[in-house]
């Protein structure tokens, strides 16, 4: 029987290493790390700013903790504020399967804990990776289109398990305390639609890196939780949140390569408040299979219809660590994806 989700990234997140992380995966890292301080420099200058720096003093006293770009405030309040710098003018980056900004909850935290602690940058970056997979492997779970249906918000519902992650993984915390700290951040998880179009889909965001270190701290400290929050049967996130959600989606290939992949499904661009759109949709495609990330093979082509539907390349059982989706003809202009998935056919 296969390991339940939370259990699985929680042995993830408290055992990576920077060692452990390629080449390719650090320098990743690093820019989105650069990309996240940039944003929040020109946050500055975001019209709400000031309002979220007048809640995030009123927080605490303290000031042991750096504001990017600015002055000092308590832990809780710099995390608060840079959560919210980072996403103050919607340039920062974007997972978009999930429609889920992923570093304004994921990178405050993380600096937070790792200058408070003197931490290396080689720690910063093995946290910012743990946090960054943590958030986007439980969202590809979710099923977006049915957790979107329901009207929630990706960063509020998913940033604090990165956050909690990015933090557990600087505080070393073990694999148990890891899954603690995730039953906590989801306890958390809130932020809907009904925020769209005004600046609460912002504070879904900075309230996300708060809720994340939050439930770290509390997990550190043995508080009681849920280690199998996302598949909890009653209340869980996926059962809660979605239809069941897809937990074997978010441990697939987790770190190694998988024997068995055969199946690539590719689901069409999705619009906030609309729904599914043809444009940008693949319409002729080939899919390639490697090792190594360095060379390819072709394994499927073909011609999908032109619908906003979910479709499914499928082809004979390779072991596989990347799968790589071309598009060889598209309806429109530019490509668009909601969502990719790969797994082993049924």
């Amino acid at each position: 029987m296969p390991e339940e989700a939370t259990q699985v990234l929680a042995q993830f997140a408290a055992a990576l290493t920077y060692e452990q992380l390629p080449d390719r995966v650090k320098e990743h890292c690093k820019n989105l790390l650069l990309d996240a301080l940039a944003c929040a420099l020109a946050g500055h200058q975001g019209e709400e700013t000031h309002q979220i720096a007048a809640l995030a003093s009123s927080l605490a006293q303290s000031s042991e903790t750096s504001v990017i770009g600015g002055d000092r405030l308590s832990l809780a309040g710099a995390t608060l504020f840079n959560g919210y710098l980072v996403t103050a003018v919607t340039m920062c980056d974007v997972h978009r399967s999930t429609m889920t900004h992923v570093t304004p909850e994921v990178m405050p935290p993380a600096l937070a804990i790792a200058e408070r602690d003197d931490l290396s940058g080689r720690d910063l970056l093995a946290a910012i990776a743990a946090g960054c997979e943590v958030t986007t492997r439980i969202g590809i779970g979710l099923d977006y289109p049915a957790f979107r249906a329901r009207g929630f918000h990706g960063p509020g519902v998913l940033g604090p398990f990165g956050a909690a992650a990015a933090v557990g993984r600087l505080r070393g915390f073990d694999v148990e305390t890891m899954a603690k700290a995730f039953g906590l951040a989801g306890s958390q998880a809130a932020g809907t639609f009904a925020a769209w179009g005004t600046p609460t889909v912002k504070f879904h965001q900075c309230r996300g890196a708060l809720s994340g270190l939050l439930a770290a701290l509390l997990a550190e400290q043995k508080f009681v939780a849920t280690r199998e929050f996302l598949t909890a049967k009653d209340g869980g996130l996926y059962n809660a949140y979605a239809n069941g959600g897809r937990p074997d989606a978010v441990t697939a290939d987790l770190g190694q390569e998988r024997p068995d992949v055969s199946v690539l499904n590719y689901v069409p661009r999705y619009v906030a408040q609309v729904g599914p759109s043809t444009d940008g949709a693949i319409t002729a495609y080939q899919v390639y299979v490697s090792s190594d990330g360095a060379a390819f093979t072709m394994v499927a082509s073909g011609e999908w219809p032109v619908n906003g539907l979910m479709k499914t390349a499928s082809f004979a059982p390779v072991a596989a660590r990347y799968v790589r989706l071309e598009a060889t003809a598209v309806n429109g202009t530019n490509v668009a994806a909601t969502e990719l998935a790969v797994g082993a056919g049924r």
